[in-house]
């Protein structure tokens, strides 16, 4: 008996392909952008680009502002930019541990602890910042 799939498959699937998330990466900085300069940022033609927007806005990914002759494609939401960041720490998270197997942490007081805790929150979000910076200065330079 097969069992259903999962509802999120089909929200990752979406993510999953690269052009499609290098788009969506891009947009993680918080900015709207137009068609054409996602289509840059990703390496493929506007027209191509307009149907890979339109199939992140169909599964509620993007929403859509049109302006004068232009349309402006932002992340639909917080949740979607959270899924994001979750997914690049997630990617990230190797990397963090080879770091944290580097510099073992003293744990032995209760000071220790909440030391640990702050320095594991500060790498995490250093990677998203990291990763962020990199999408960014890709789409600004037109390299993939």
């Amino acid at each position: 008996m097969n069992s259903p799939e999962p509802r999120f498959a089909r929200i990752a699937a979406m993510m999953a392909d690269p052009t499609r998330s290098r788009m969506l990466a891009l947009l993680l900085s918080g900015e709207s952008r137009t068609a054409g300069e996602l289509a840059r940022a990703a390496g493929i033609t506007p027209q191509a680009a307009t149907s890979q927007l339109a199939q992140l806005a169909e599964a509620g990914l993007v929403s859509v502002r049109p302006q004068g002759r232009h349309k402006y494609f932002a992340l639909a939401d917080a949740d979607v930019a959270h899924a994001l960041e979750a997914l690049a720490l997630v990617a990230e998270r190797d990397a963090v541990a080879a770091r944290w197997q580097r510099r073992p942490l003293a744990r032995s007081s209760t000071r220790g602890a909440a030391m640990g805790i702050w320095r594991a929150n500060w790498a995490w979000r250093s990677c998203v910042c990291r990763w962020r910076a990199a999408i960014c200065t890709k789409a600004q330079t037109g390299s993939h």
